[in-house]
């Protein structure tokens, strides 16, 4: 099987600033704990990576919240895609 049904990045400087980008499970493959494990290696990384008080920024899709929000990121911004900050604290 070709993974061409998930997609995920990180963008940043690699040490005080990181945006996550393109969280993204097609639908037919969605609730099945793929975004979790997407999301639990860039988490993973960006601990590894980070600096203290390191900034991690997202835009998700509005109805994502509970998502994001389980690995620490608070909404900043109500906009049609919602802006979540989350810092990193050693």
């Amino acid at each position: 099987m070709t993974a061409n049904y998930r997609i995920a990045r990180i963008i940043g400087d690699g040490g005080i600033a990181f945006y996550i980008q393109d969280v993204i499970v097609k639908p037919d493959y969605q609730r099945q704990g793929i975004g979790t494990q997407l999301m639990d290696k860039i988490m993973e990384y960006i601990h590894i990576h980070a600096n203290n008080n390191s900034v991690i920024g997202l835009m998700a899709a509005k109805g994502k919240e509970p998502f994001y929000t389980r690995y620490g990121f608070t909404v900043r911004r109500m906009t049609p895609r919602q802006r979540y900050d989350h810092v990193v604290e050693n």
